[in-house]
């Protein structure tokens, strides 16, 4: 059978599975990309916050050090809230 032919004989509560299963895929997406990303700012934070600090630019240490900051708190939050949710379930 194709998958169009298996699509078009799922009843009533297949297509609520159907519509779990797409819940699952597009949050999985969009939670690995913004993790993806929150993780990226936190590195390039501290990253770029060690090397002005290195060259004596206070400022743009302590602005690069509160940037990763924000975002390590971000990716602490996104994975106890994902334990949580789990757990929840």
């Amino acid at each position: 059978m194709t998958a169009a032919s298996v699509l078009a004989a799922t009843s009533s509560g297949d297509s609520s599975m159907m519509h779990d299963i797409g819940e699952v895929i597009l949050f999985g997406s969009v939670a690995g990309v913004g993790i993806s990303i929150a993780f990226s700012l936190m590195l390039r934070g501290f990253l770029t916050a060690g090397i002005a600090s290195r060259d004596g630019r206070r400022g743009a240490a302590i602005a690069n050090g509160a940037l990763g900051s924000v975002f390590a708190v971000v990716c602490v939050a996104a994975v106890i809230g994902g334990l949580l949710s789990m757990l929840h379930r």
